[in-house]
């Protein structure tokens, strides 16, 4: 058929009318928001290539642990043994040993319009029990950075405002197998 429309005129296929197309236009009201709200730490420096190796190390471990079914985790998935260990680890913290009794949120990504801004931002893991929820944050080494804790908080009010439950929010470092309540 697409041969065929090449050898004929299909403009004379296209029957001839007199009827006048009507046309009403639209001018959609534009919202724009006050403020965007992102809760993850941003840098604007030149990253060195040992910075940019640990951050695809960082980004790796966070893909691995977005798919892997935390409540039974098959290590024989995972090809890297650095990185199948560091899941071991941080799988065997005293924090999860009631896991199964969890409903698991991984990679929960939100976007919120409020009258006064627009909140973004992509929480590691979320795990909502019965009496309270537990948000994590996974972090290559350093969990030191203020930055790191404003974005916590920032999950966890934005958790409040869906929520009773009581929230409690953590820092892990993957490197040194580390978490750390806030």
């Amino acid at each position: 058929e697409y041969n065929i429309i090449k050898k004929t005129n299909y403009k004379e296929q296209i029957p001839i009318t007199d009827k006048n197309l009507i046309v009403n236009e639209i001018s959609p009201e534009l919202k724009i928001s006050n403020e965007k709200r992102t809760f993850s730490k941003h840098t604007e420096s030149l990253l060195d290539k040992e910075t940019i190796n640990k951050m695809n190390y960082g980004t790796l471990f966070h893909e691995y642990l977005e798919y892997i079914d935390l409540k039974h985790p098959d290590y024989n998935l995972i090809e890297d043994n650095y990185i199948k260990d560091k899941i071991k680890a941080f799988l065997n913290q005293e924090q999860f040993k009631n896991i199964k009794e969890a409903t698991i949120y991984q990679e929960y990504e939100f976007i919120e319009d409020t009258p006064k801004e627009e909140l973004h931002g992509i929480i590691d893991l979320m795990l909502e029990y019965e009496n309270h929820i537990e948000i994590i944050d996974y972090k290559l080494k350093n969990i030191e950075d203020k930055e790191y804790i404003k974005q916590l908080k920032g999950y966890q009010e934005y958790i409040k405002t869906k929520t009773n439950k009581p929230i409690k929010i953590y820092l892990y470092s993957i490197i040194d197998e580390f978490l750390k309540e806030l």
